[in-house]
């Protein structure tokens, strides 16, 4: 394909992530709430598992390889 056409796919593949990663967090927001009995809300739990997924994303899992340790 070359350089540049191959970008288009590498777009929608990115917009097919980000669909993937918003249903995960949503459907990880609901298990956290289901979970905590009530006494977390499904938005503070979407944040939750949001803010887990970045910290993997971004440091990767030398950290919490390090945290079981």
């Amino acid at each position: 394909m070359g350089y540049w056409p191959s970008k288009i796919p590498c777009a929608l593949n990115i917009i097919l992530m980000i669909g993937y990663c918003t249903i995960d967090a949503i459907i990880g927001g609901q298990v956290l709430s289901a979970v905590s009995g009530g006494g977390m809300s499904v938005v503070v739990g979407v944040i939750v598992v949001s803010v887990i997924c970045w910290v993997i994303a971004v440091f990767g899992m030398s950290i919490f390889q390090k945290y079981e340790r």
